[in-house]
């Protein structure tokens, strides 16, 4: 008979307790909330393994969270409309930005993340653009949310560049493709949200985050932390300890000063 180390044993005790373990889901009382929503994923998303959570950035409450397979509307759809039969009033709602999502939420003020479309926009350009375009235009990227520029600001600044630079975008090649494909790649991200980029800052009083810093730095981390610290652990039981530490977030408020 295999001899069992103490080690061996700990562990079998650990997982019986963590399979016996029965979640206790908190109840969250219906209120007004700033939605920020972004999605992360364990490993390649071919593995189809990611978690969804909204959290309310006016308390730093986790209100509703789901495993999902790939990022879609239907799981964003799915979200909204447990919040909306719970009874809570959505002020806002922030996203990263992925194509589509925002036509979840038309019935709300949508912040696109600054950040995300900060970094997209450089992936564009490189961190070291070989012409004087490119490295414009990096520029006018870094700065933007530091400089704390405004929609109107930051669209007669685009709009100045594209003047400027008009005939070196339009270059073609022998293909009759563009040459400069990934800076126009760049200036149609923003063409594309420019108008969801300032929302915060169209409703002052509404306190809108115009980053999903509150999700994606604060709560993905701990959640990416856990599955580190849990390598192995087979999916189910990994996914029922991040079910426990979402369900404590959705019991932690801010203290309100």
């Amino acid at each position: 008979m295999k001899k069992i180390s103490k080690l061996d044993l700990d562990i079998r005790i650990a997982r019986g307790i963590l399979d016996a373990y029965i979640i206790a889901i908190p109840v969250i009382l219906p209120r007004k909330i700033n939605l920020v929503c972004d999605a992360t994923f364990f490993g390649k998303r071919s593995d189809r393994d990611g978690l969804l959570v909204f959290l309310d950035s006016l308390t730093g409450q986790v209100v509703w969270f789901k495993f999902i397979e790939s990022e879609t509307k239907a799981n964003y759809q799915e979200g909204l409309n447990f919040l909306k039969l719970q009874g809570f009033e959505i002020l806002s709602v922030t996203l990263d930005g992925k194509k589509g999502i925002k036509e979840v939420f038309t019935d709300y003020p949508v912040q696109i993340c600054q950040f995300h479309i900060q970094q997209r926009v450089s992936k564009y350009l490189t961190q070291h653009p070989q012409t004087e375009a490119g490295q414009v235009l990096k520029e006018i990227n870094d700065l933007f949310i530091q400089n704390r520029l405004t929609e109107k600001e930051l669209g007669k600044t685009l709009a100045i560049y594209c003047k400027i630079y008009m005939y070196f975008l339009s270059e073609r090649n022998d293909q009759n493709k563009y040459k400069h494909e990934r800076i126009i790649k760049a200036l149609r991200c923003y063409k594309r949200h420019l108008k969801n980029l300032f929302t915060f800052q169209k409703y002052p009083e509404l306190n809108i985050p115009n980053t999903t810093n509150h999700v994606d730095g604060g709560v993905n981390t701990k959640v990416k932390d856990l599955v580190r610290n849990h390598r192995g652990m087979t999916r189910p039981r990994r996914n029922k300890l991040l079910m426990v530490l979402l369900n404590s977030l959705k019991r932690k408020i801010k203290s309100k000063k």
